[in-house]
């Protein structure tokens, strides 16, 4: 091994291999059913079935039926606030600053979520489904508090990390209304971007 070469990660333990195996059987047959059915036919039980595995076996990994359709959302999320810590950044010291930022940030978020073979599937049960529209919005918010304390980790003034966070769920969700059926969710929320960004060129500190 050179000097350069990073060193090989161990395998993750056994029991941590076989749950993240249960997991991902779960979400792929909850799926497989979610393209088949209409939403709310789909029953707990039918997923378990579907999966080989117990009611039990479910609800250890999920609380409810809605939580199998955001599976992939906490791995994303974790995996992007983990990259962008370490990313050395100017400090957003304006908020017109930390929306570019955060800009770059949501719209590759979009896009690696859209790289799943279930991205179609899932954007179609948010529009169709109202509670599932509403845990989205929630999961959402969090998503800003995450975003908020990385552009207050970044050296921004804490109003301008909470005012850019939530300017930017506002545009997640804007994209979600104004999406054209042939445009990807990641080009509709850069445009959202865009549009604000382009009427808020004052860029004066808050």
């Amino acid at each position: 091994m050179t000097a350069d070469t990073e060193p090989t990660p161990a395998p993750a333990p056994l029991r941590q291999r076989q749950r993240a195996f249960v997991r991902e059987a779960i979400v792929t047959a909850a799926y497989a059913l979610f393209q088949r059915k209409p939403y709310p036919d789909v029953t707990v039980a039918d997923i378990a079935d579907a999966a080989v595995v117990s009611r039990a076996t479910f609800f250890r990994h999920f609380a409810d039926k809605q939580e199998v359709v955001f599976a992939r959302q906490p791995d994303i999320r974790d995996t992007v606030s983990s990259r962008e810590l370490d990313r050395p950044c100017p400090v957003p010291a304006t908020l017109h600053a930390a929306l570019i930022q955060l800009r770059d940030i949501v719209v590759d978020v979009y896009r690696e979520a859209s790289d799943s073979p279930w991205h179609v599937t899932h954007e179609q049960l948010i529009d169709d489904n109202p509670e599932l529209h509403d845990r989205h919005v929630r999961k959402l918010l969090a998503f800003g508090d995450d975003m908020a304390a990385l552009i207050e980790h970044r050296g921004a003034k804490r109003k301008v990390a909470v005012i850019a966070a939530h300017t930017a769920v506002a545009c997640c969700l804007a994209a979600r209304t104004l999406q054209s059926p042939d445009t990807s969710m990641a080009d509709a929320v850069d445009e959202c971007f865009g549009q604000y960004l382009v009427s808020d060129e004052r860029a004066t500190p808050i």
